[in-house]
């Protein structure tokens, strides 16, 4: 199975719940759904991730991993008051090893500059200082 194939298939759920969350969030009349606090959690822009190239998609994953850790953090507190937990793990899991690239750090693979879609570090040249000799006193 390819990379992007299973992309699809970590992000098919995602985005699927996202699509329901939010088309019962804007279709219902019920208060208790039209205000669901779930629309923070499951996006369904999630269904992009497959077409995006390696740095966007790295970059939107970062951004969606910050932004639940904000909506955990919330839950933490008390200021969002339905059970997220579950719609958090869910999204955060596939989202944080794409993130993280997760399998290229386990698999302790560095990227080298032969890959063109990975970004390239940028190497600065900063002064070392100088490490000062203990002073032994008698």
């Amino acid at each position: 199975m390819s990379e992007r194939t299973a992309l699809v298939f970590a992000t098919l759920p995602l985005a699927l719940w996202g699509v329901v969350v939010y088309g019962l969030a804007i279709a219902s009349a019920i208060p208790g759904v039209r205000w669901n606090e779930a629309v923070l959690v499951l996006l369904p822009f999630d269904a992009v991730l497959p077409l995006l190239g390696a740095v966007a998609r790295r970059r939107y994953a970062q951004l969606r991993v910050v932004g639940l850790a904000l909506v955990s953090l919330l839950c933490a507190v008390g200021v969002l008051h339905q059970p997220l937990w579950m719609p958090i793990l869910t999204a955060f899991l596939p989202l944080a090893i794409l993130a993280f690239d997760l399998p290229r750090l386990i698999g302790g693979e560095c990227a080298d500059d032969s890959d063109p879609e990975l970004p390239r570090a940028v190497l600065v040249d900063a002064p070392v200082a100088p490490v000062a000799e203990p002073v032994h006193r008698p």
